[in-house]
């Protein structure tokens, strides 16, 4: 492994025996040990540079415990670059000793609830089913779900916005809003068409399911449509957000 840690959770490593253990080395291990073919990824080793480069600034900047990013063409769904921190030299997995934490893959395993990044999927079924970016709405008071209050952070805003204002300013309120003209069974359909309720498919076997409620209820509508009550893998996020912008493919 001649870049070191620089592909550590894609590719992967062997055993003594060269027998792959994690990423490219374990899914395609029968392959690469009987056929002399090249195996060539889509990764861009510039890229993984620049990406791995800025996610460690960004972790020694707010002292973070690790962190992940991915690039993605959107046009292909090819993976540009995927980097998960803290990461590992493949070269000397052995004597890792307690790091064990460092083979864990925050992008494919990890499953995390996303929070406002799911706006982006609130306006998009919104705008799908007929919604219009004008259309006003009164966010200036709390919304009660249940014994939760529900605000807009930094700031309560304190007059009617239009739906393109509410997915500017990150409205929460807005989006529960937006979320109730559609109902908890199109949410629903929608989630479940962007692949949130399935386990996602990649070329390596650390690959982590969503967590999410059997009963897709009104509540839970309500705190999805600003990403709360779903847990999902970044590869999934990237993937749907991709599609969002690829005009639906």
């Amino acid at each position: 492994y001649p870049h070191g840690e620089l592909f550590s959770h894609v590719l992967g490593y062997t055993n003594i025996d060269n027998q792959g253990l994690g990423g490219v080395e374990r899914k395609f291990n029968e392959s690469l040990l009987s056929t002399e073919n090249t195996l060539q990824l889509s990764l861009d080793i510039r890229v993984q540079h620049v990406l791995r480069d800025e996610l460690l600034a960004g972790i020694d900047r707010f002292k973070a415990q690790g962190g992940a990013g991915m690039v993605m063409d959107v046009r292909t769904g090819e993976i540009i670059a995927m980097v998960s921190l803290p990461d590992f030299d493949p070269n000397q997995v052995g004597k890792m000793g307690s790091e064990k934490e460092a083979l864990f893959n925050r992008l494919t395993l990890g499953t995390y609830e996303m929070g406002s990044s799911f706006k982006i999927f609130n306006t998009a079924l919104y705008l799908e089913r007929g919604g219009n970016l004008f259309a006003r709405f009164d966010v200036s008071a709390p919304f009660q779900i249940g014994r939760f209050k529900i605000t807009d952070f930094p700031r309560p805003i304190r007059y009617p916005v239009t739906a393109a204002e509410i997915f500017m300013e990150s409205s929460n309120i807005g989006a529960i809003k937006m979320a109730m003209q559609i109902g908890a069974a199109g949410q629903r359909d929608f989630f479940e068409k962007l692949g949130f309720f399935s386990t996602p498919s990649l070329e390596i076997s650390e690959i982590g399911s969503p967590l999410f409620p059997k009963q897709w209820t009104e509540p839970t509508s309500k705190t999805a449509a600003y990403g709360y009550g779903i847990s999902i893998t970044p590869l999934q996020l990237v993937t749907a957000i991709a599609g969002i912008v690829n005009k639906g493919m």
